[in-house]
């Protein structure tokens, strides 16, 4: 299966963990093109399957600011570390890259303690909190 079905069966799986979810915002087949051709992905794989994704830009080379818009875990998967793991790699990852500052917008206390447990600064609190972490 190439890495583009692979990306659109993982969405998917995860869409309603989203609120809106993911499917009423962008069209899955597009956005994974957009993020092979633009992102760094960070990809976690059982086997053969993706049970982890972060989608990470680090093109923003002017203001040396990262953003993250995308994290993800299979529901089966949940609890393991894996978040955290493909976290890590993402913070490495931005600041290979030169990145200053690491941004991320959430609506879920799950992750946002998460973030804030990675010294994330939340620096819009709202009911879609946006945080930054300084590199």
């Amino acid at each position: 299966m190439d890495l583009i079905k692979e990306i659109v069966e993982f969405l998917n799986v995860v869409d309603e963990d989203f609120a809106p979810r993911l499917s009423e915002r962008i069209n899955f087949n597009d956005f994974a093109i957009k993020v092979l051709e633009k992102s760094d992905l960070i990809v976690y794989r059982e086997s053969t399957q993706i049970i982890g994704l972060v989608v990470l830009y680090c093109n923003d080379y002017q203001t040396q600011r990262a953003y993250i818009s995308l994290v993800a875990v299979h529901p089966e998967y949940r609890g393991r570390g894996i978040a955290k793991r493909m976290m890590n790699s993402a913070i490495q990852k931005a600041q290979r890259a030169g990145m200053s500052i690491l941004g991320i917008h959430t609506n879920n206390i799950v992750a946002l303690n998460m973030y804030l447990s990675f010294g994330f600064i939340n620096v819009m609190p709202s009911e879609r909190s946006y945080l930054e972490l300084k590199l």
